[in-house]
């Protein structure tokens, strides 16, 4: 739930026991979920960037909207990112809905990227909201959830030895209960 679909470049499920890289006590599997970086460009000038993306669904008259924007060159590459995703509660046929399934959520951040020589510098942020998200098949809704995420990673070599560092920094917070959408 903290990326978005349509910030989403790749999704690898690992089954069974995980390797200890991967997070500890996670002996039912892992689930890798990747973000989309942007490129660097092929000269020295800065090139411009973007996609942007939405769709829907008519199950639950669900829509997402997304933009991705920036500026590359050889060595530097730089981007802003927004979306925003909404959902009504799902329509289970014959008139019926189930109550709560709805969803709202936005997210939006930035990125810079660094490379030379092999060596690579990434810095990222983002910041997450998600309001009145049902869970029918959960004891509790949410009532909203916020945060915010912020990594950065180095990969380069020395000499012969290559050489990946990463630090991540999240901040959650949260409300949940199971009266706000359901009727008692």
């Amino acid at each position: 739930s903290s990326i978005p679909a349509s910030r989403l470049d790749e999704l690898t499920v690992i089954r069974g026991v995980s390797p200890v890289s991967l997070g500890s006590e996670s002996i039912g599997g892992t689930i890798l979920a990747t973000t989309r970086h942007g490129r660097f460009g092929d000269g020295e000038e800065f090139q411009p960037v973007g996609e942007l993306s939405a769709g829907g669904q008519t199950a639950n008259n669900s829509w997402f909207s997304a933009l991705q924007a920036g500026a590359a060159n050889q060595n530097h590459r730089f981007s802003l990112f927004g979306s925003y995703d909404h959902a009504n509660d799902m329509d289970a046929g014959d008139g019926q809905t189930i109550v709560p399934t709805g969803y709202q959520r936005y997210s939006y951040g930035a990125e810079y990227g660094f490379q030379r020589d092999g060596q690579e510098i990434m810095l990222g942020y983002q910041h997450l909201r998600t309001n009145d998200a049902g869970a029918p098949a959960l004891p509790m809704d949410i009532i909203w959830l916020k945060g915010d995420s912020g990594k950065a990673s180095y990969t380069g070599r020395l000499g012969q030895l290559l050489v990946e560092a990463k630090a991540h920094y999240a901040s959650t917070d949260h409300r949940m209960d199971n009266y706000s959408q359901r009727s008692p």
